[in-house]
Order: C-alpha cells, then structure tokens, then sequence
C-alpha cells in the first residue's frame, strides 16, 4: 500500500506476487511477459518512492528512488528533499533536522509509544538551540542548555527538571544527530561529548506493606470505591467492571507486570493447565505492540489462588460477551477490556479507578499502578528469592538491574546479616541480653 509522503510522493512497498503459468514468484505484473510466463531470476521485494518532476521543457517526467528497506529508502528520499530545498550541510538549523527525523525519519521504523516518547523530548530544545546551525553547534552550548533546562525547565511550572528527563532529552539528541551524521549533515556527535547530569533526585520507589496489600485488595473485591447510585449500581457493566478491576489488582501483584502488559495480555497467552503467563503484547494507545524490550517477552508462573479466579473471570467474561451478543466485540482477545470489548483506556483507569481505590484504601497517593509492581519485587527479595528470578519475572535487562533498582531491600538484609554476625561472635552476650 502506498505512503503519502509530503505531498510530492509515495512510498511503494514492491512485494512478489504469483506467476499464472509456472507460480513462480515475481515482483509485479511488468515482470511478465506476453504469454504471462515470469522470467527466471531469483526477485526479492523492495521499497520505491516515485514523484514527480518538471524538466526545462516544463513537462511532469516520473521519477523513482529505490531501496532494499524502507529505513534506506526513507534516508534517500529525506537527503534529496533537502537538496531540492535548498538545505545544504552548512544551512540546515539544528531545529530544521529535528522537525525532518521527528516527521520523516522515524515514523514506520518505531513503535508509537517510542515515537511518542521522542516528540515530547524534542520539545524541550529551546529556541536558541533550534536557531543554531546544525554544524556550528558545540557541546557547551548544549551542556548549557542541559543545565538551563535541570535548574529551570518543568514546562508547567517553570521549576527543576528531573535529572532523569534531561538524560532522556539528552539521549534522544544524541539519537537524532547520529542520523545526521549517517546522513551526511554532521560529522561529529555533539551530544555525545556531553555529559549526563547527576541522577541525585531520584524518588524513592513506593511499595505496599503487607497491610496495605490487604486493604487494597478488600477494596477492589468490594467494589467500595465506585461512585454510583443505586440505579447504576444495578447495572451489569458496572459489575463487569468492578469484577474485573478486581483481577487486574490481584494479577499485578502476583505477577509484577507492567500496566501495558496486564492490559495487553491476551487469552491465549495464558495456560491454566501449567499455571503460566506468557507476556509478549503490550498495550499502547489501544493497540498490541510488542513489550519494552526483548527482555520483557518472558513466561511466568501464577500462583493457584490467582489463577482460578482468572479462569472464573474467563467464564463470567464468555457469559457476559454472550448476553450482548453483537454489542460486545473484543477485536484483541484481550484478558481486560471495556464494557463493550474495547481495549482500556490507561489514563482513565488510572484516575476513575485506581486513583479512588487507593484512596478508599487509607493509602498514600504516591502509590500508582507501577507500585504494584515494586511491591511484587521487594516482597519477594525481602522473603529472600533468588534475585536472578526475581530480575527474569520483572523482565530485567540484568540481576545488577533488579538489585539497583531494589536496594531498600538490601540495605534491610544488610542489618540482618549484621546482626547474624553479632549473634555467631558473641553467642555468650546473647543468651544473657
């Protein structure tokens, strides 16, 4: 299908189709000839961008640029607008080539919630940077504007900017300028000879204590924290919802799944007969995508307790699908959906739903959705699992990760082990204490 590409173009993706006479594979029908019988040759698909061009003559002629990917192809036809612009190495203004990656170079080679994730920290580029000629930019300008945006940058309040968004600002550009580099509009990676602010305003991750764990599942078994009247209440939605938020809670915590794979995960991803969850969709802007990083693709065990009351859900879910019959359209298969099988808008079930939970709960509000997740680990560290596992059900990139991200519950062993210690050396002093 093509691409609509500017207005001027279309990326065509060349794929091979059938010969009618000896099925051998071709890639178009200009391929064949008079008797429809292909040419022998080994064709693979490819990526074309065709456009059009006036001549001297005044005359339209249809051009063509061609690449074995569409990241290539992307890169050629990006170089050749800006030749046509009037974009040359020594023009082109840092804020230029920002809008043309953002725009042009990224869309189709990552995913939405990356691409996403990229606009939002290019926006933090102030003007005096963007203003700057892309190859006249050093590393003390941009170290500046690092330190400008850390003092200085929140966008709502005009306070400090978390360290961890500068590095991600700085990251992102670092990204950004090696593909002018591999474009031929930079030579050096400026970004990179910068240096990444100090990562000493890092929150304190929250968890939940064991009392707390059992208030909020008291709470999401109850369904206390809904705001309705006694009408609404009656409705059979409401208790679809209040059923299955129920399960969501309990599944977080026995699992330490992200938010987007709970709500990603599909049916047929789940085994009740060996009792395990395999996680490799992740939902993003109600669509699948493939989970954060190849890491994350894992299968888990679930507990027995769970995992019963996911196949009660399943049961009471088919139940409910069938007595709205056509209303009720789950297109992603997925284990959570909506009253009418829709995937779960994320923000909305973060602020009607969780956010009241924990509230109904006696809970502090910095506790989200991914303090589920925290507390998943530090329990199990805490009653001492091995961390390798521990770091494998997360999805981890590594154990040094898991045991980074989870020192709390070091620090705590640390005292034990001290204390240990104490009691073997002075075994005397102890008995009389």
């Amino acid at each position: 299908m093509a691409k609509r590409h500017k207005g001027e173009g279309s990326f065509q993706h060349i794929v091979p189709i059938k010969c009618e006479k000896c099925k051998d594979f071709v890639q178009c029908q200009i391929r064949l000839d008079s008797s429809k019988k292909c040419r022998k040759h080994d064709f693979k698909d490819f990526w074309r961008y065709q456009y059009y061009e006036k001549g001297t003559d005044g005359i339209s002629v249809r051009k063509s640029i061609q690449a074995k990917s569409y990241k290539e192809l992307v890169a050629r036809v990006e170089r050749m607008q800006m030749d046509k612009g009037g974009l040359s190495n020594d023009s082109i203004t840092v804020g230029q080539w920002c809008d043309r990656w953002r725009d042009v170079m990224l869309p189709g080679t990552v995913k939405e919630s990356t691409l996403k994730s990229y606009k939002f920290m290019l926006s933090y580029v102030t003007d005096k940077i963007r203003k700057k000629r892309l190859t006249k930019l050093t590393p003390l300008e941009l170290q500046t504007m690092f330190t400008e945006l850390k003092e200085s940058g929140a966008k709502k309040s005009g306070e400090n900017l978390s360290s961890t968004t500068v590095r991600r600002i700085r990251s992102t550009l670092i990204s950004c300028f090696q593909s002018a580099i591999d474009n031929g509009f930079m030579t050096v990676n400026v970004a990179k000879k910068t240096k990444p602010p100090l990562d000493n305003d890092r929150r304190e991750i929250s968890f939940l204590t064991e009392d707390e764990i059992q208030r909020l599942l008291e709470v999401a078994d109850s369904g206390e924290y809904y705001k309705a009247d006694e009408e609404a209440m009656e409705d059979e939605g409401i208790h679809y919802l209040i059923k299955q938020w129920s399960i969501v809670i309990r599944l977080t915590l026995a699992t330490g799944m992200r938010r987007g794979e709970v709500f990603g995960l599909t049916w047929n991803s789940v085994n009740f007969h060996k009792k395990k969850i395999s996680i490799k969709t992740n939902l993003q802007g109600g669509k699948l995508e493939t989970p954060k990083t190849k890491h994350s693709i894992r299968t888990i065990n679930v507990d027995a307790d769970t995992m019963q009351r996911l196949e009660e859900w399943k049961d009471y879910q088919k139940r409910y699908a069938f007595d709205l019959s056509d209303l009720f359209h789950n297109r992603l298969g997925t284990v959570f959906t909506g009253v009418f099988g829709e995937p779960v808008q994320l923000d909305n079930f973060r602020n009607r739903v969780f956010n009241r939970m924990i509230a109904k709960a006696g809970i502090a509000d910095t506790v989200t959705m991914h303090s589920l997740r925290h507390t998943h680990a530090t329990q199990l560290l805490s009653e001492g699992k091995n961390p390798k596992m521990v770091s494998k059900r997360l999805g981890h990139s590594s154990v040094a990760f898991t045991l980074q991200t989870y020192v709390h519950v070091l620090e705590e062993d640390d005292q034990d082990a001290a204390d240990a210690m104490g009691e073997i050396m002075n075994p005397k002093r102890q008995k009389a204490s």
